[in-house]
């Protein structure tokens, strides 16, 4: 053992890829995608630009125009099923041989196309040209899921009609310069920045940063499951409520009052600052914090006073499922209560820019959010939450 040395490697590729900072690889990345993708969308327009010449005489396949139509499902239905029977083994294969089985897959498949010489033939080249196909997004997309970053990794839609948040920072100052160019150009948006409200809302009141609105939407009636305390990532949270529940509380009970101490301080600066019926101000108080309650509720504060004049904010089911049935039941709402100046104020949501959730549309709701007012104008922007 003597002969043996020991030392430490030291490497400045990182463990995983979201964790490499934004280069030319990253451009080579996306180039090399987006050139594949032309590709192949070039590829499926010249075989539906050519497919109806199948059926002619001398084609050297007898086929109808019907069957045509049959194998291009087929390809769609290998396209699907190739996806998530080869995304299941990308874990177990590697992207990287992946994706090269299923390249030969679709290479070995479409040559075979050209010598199909009857229908179901052509059916199984297309079903396995369509299963080589899938196989490859499937390897691609989990390459690119890795860019993502991993603290945001999960947390952004990518769809813009489902997505409440618009834009991700990377830290509390660019998110703050976010706000603040689009507060100057009288454009809404919102943007989310991952942090700790305890430690998060406190830091922006020691900056002077100031909100026209600010509130919060956190799980405080629960703090044993619905609160992490600062200090914790969600992992050590995870850990610290299974091994020492009361010592979790503990902390919870500690950042909680943190938490609305920083409130406090925009409702001291003049903010319009409301709790969103969590028990925060609750928890807070028994934490030691007497001015908890000095600021309300979001309901006895904006929607008592609207119900106590029959209107305000509903949200309603649509138990068929069907999305036309919601649309009408928002365009009635809407003709009947044009004479009431609160709902025209929030008639400008229409409801096609309102996502239909299964049997579900809502109204109303908010997120955590603050509002920025830049130097040379009051501006005011509101979140819809979930």
């Amino acid at each position: 053992m003597s002969g043996i040395q020991t030392g430490t490697i030291k490497t400045n590729i990182p463990a995983r890829l979201d964790r490499l900072p934004w280069s030319r690889w990253h451009w080579l990345v996306v180039i090399g995608l987006g050139t594949v993708w032309i590709l192949d969308g070039l590829e499926v327009t010249i075989v539906g630009a050519i497919a109806g010449r199948l059926t002619e005489k001398g084609s050297g396949i007898t086929i109808t125009e019907s069957q045509i139509g049959i194998a291009a499902g087929v390809y769609v239905a290998g396209a699907c099923l190739g996806a998530l029977f080869f995304g299941y083994l990308t874990d177990r294969l590697g992207r990287k041989k992946l994706f090269l089985v299923t390249l030969l897959v679709y290479l070995a498949a479409t040559v075979a196309t050209a010598f199909a010489m009857n229908p179901m033939f052509f059916y199984v080249c297309r079903f396995f040209t369509g299963a080589g196909i899938g196989g490859e997004y499937a390897a691609i997309n989990s390459a690119i899921d890795e860019l993502i970053p991993a603290r945001l990794r999960g947390r952004i839609v990518i769809a813009p009609s489902m997505a409440y948040l618009d834009e991700a920072a990377d830290s509390l100052d660019d998110a703050l310069a976010r706000v603040r160019r689009a507060a100057e150009e009288g454009r809404a948006l919102s943007v989310g920045v991952l942090g700790n409200a305890a430690e998060v809302v406190p830091e922006l009141a020691g900056r002077g940063e100031h909100f026209d609105f600010v509130t919060d939407q956190t799980a405080a009636h629960d703090p044993l499951n619905g609160y992490v305390p600062t200090g914790l990532s969600v992992e050590e949270a995870d850990g610290l409520r299974k091994e020492d529940p009361d010592e979790y509380l503990r902390r919870a009970s500690e950042s909680i009052a943190r938490h609305v101490e920083g409130m406090l301080e925009y409702v001291r600066a003049g903010s319009y600052v409301f709790d969103y019926g969590n028990n925060l101000r609750g928890e807070a108080q028994q934490a030691g914090v007497e001015e908890a309650f000095s600021y309300p509720g979001f309901v006895p504060a904006y929607i008592r006073p609207l119900f106590c004049r029959g209107i305000g904010p509903f949200r309603w089911a649509v138990l068929s499922g069907d999305p036309g049935t919601s649309q009408r039941s928002t365009r009635c709402c809407g003709d009947s209560s044009r004479t009431t100046a609160c709902f025209n104020a929030g008639s400008i949501w229409r409801p096609s820019e309102l996502p239909f959730r299964g049997s579900r549309r809502e109204f109303a709701g908010s997120a955590t959010a603050i509002a920025p007012r830049p130097a040379s104008r009051s501006t005011t922007s509101f979140a819809p939450g979930r």
